[in-house]
């Protein structure tokens, strides 16, 4: 079933607040403390793509991360 993007970031994000995928999240950006991590998707832009909210959510639980969007 296809969904508009207003309802996909919401959908996403409320699955990405879960206990599980929270822990991998904080696991993400702590190593993205110690090194560079690369997020990659196959969408060509992150205007309308998960990474993007991915990224997202780690600027707002770390606001000091540095995120470069390409």
């Amino acid at each position: 079933r296809e969904i508009s993007w207003d309802d996909f970031v919401t959908e996403y994000r409320s699955q990405m607040s879960a206990m599980e995928p929270m822990y991998i999240i904080r696991g993400i950006i702590a190593r993205a403390k110690e090194k560079n991590v690369t997020v990659l998707c196959i969408e060509e832009s992150s205007r309308e793509c998960h990474r993007r909210l991915l990224l997202e959510i780690c600027k707002e639980i770390s606001p000091s991360l540095v995120v470069i969007d390409k």
